[in-house]
């Protein structure tokens, strides 16, 4: 993985916020006559030498192709695959800036950023074995992302649901005594509920207060 000067800027407007420009290249690494490695000779001529990016390893186990033409076939699924992948985390990065209110944020990748992550990466033996056929890892790994989606619908549904029963409860508390909650007024000791008796609460607007005090009294009399 290089990790070219600051100077390039990313073009994706998915991650319009990184400073670097990401390249991830693949090649063999056989002990060459001149130089040694691929990697070796890769980093001296592009880090140690020019200066002109850092330079990490990325290691991946090593995995079971099957038949050439099997991994032709499978190369065509790929690009249909990179699509769908990417455009599902866009989706899920524009709603995490939704939700963060900012729309330039880089979400972490389990608790690192971006470029650490790339650099420290290893791959996860647990939850996709290397012995498993790769046209296999590749299913698991669409079926994750699909998971992800569906889980994030989840979580936006919940969101949205709360959120409403939220403005409702606002709303209440900010309206008049007709359609705001008594809790914050009546306490428990006003409430007299037994066999023979029940407690009614009346809301009577400030202009006819004093009316509904002279019906009272009238009442009290009459009882």
């Amino acid at each position: 993985a290089a990790h070219p000067h600051p100077h390039l800027h990313s073009p994706d407007p998915i991650l319009p916020a990184m400073p670097h420009l990401l390249w991830m290249i693949a090649a063999p690494n056989e002990s060459m006559q001149k130089g040694g490695p691929a990697f070796q000779r890769m980093k001296a001529l592009i880090q140690d030498q020019n200066g002109l990016a850092s330079v990490s390893r990325l290691s991946f186990p090593g995995f079971r192709v099957g038949t050439l033409d099997a991994l032709l076939g499978m190369s065509d699924e790929l690009a249909k695959d990179d699509r769908n992948v990417e455009s599902a985390m866009g989706r899920i990065l524009r709603q995490f800036r939704e939700l963060k209110a900012d729309e330039n944020i880089v979400p972490l990748v389990e608790g690192k950023s971006i470029e650490e992550y790339l650099r420290d990466f290893e791959w996860d033996e647990a939850k996709f074995s290397s012995s498993d056929h790769i046209k296999e890892i590749k299913g698991y790994i669409i079926e994750e992302v699909s998971r992800l989606e569906e889980d994030l619908k989840i979580r936006l549904t919940d969101y949205s649901n709360t959120k409403q029963s939220l403005a409702v409860i606002e709303r209440r508390g900010q309206g008049n005594l007709m359609g705001k909650s008594l809790a914050p007024i009546v306490k428990a000791e006003d409430v007299v509920d037994t066999e023979h008796l029940m407690t009614a609460f009346v809301v009577v607007p400030k202009c006819k207060e004093e009316t509904v005090a002279a019906r009272r009294t009238d009442a009290r009399e009459v009882c």
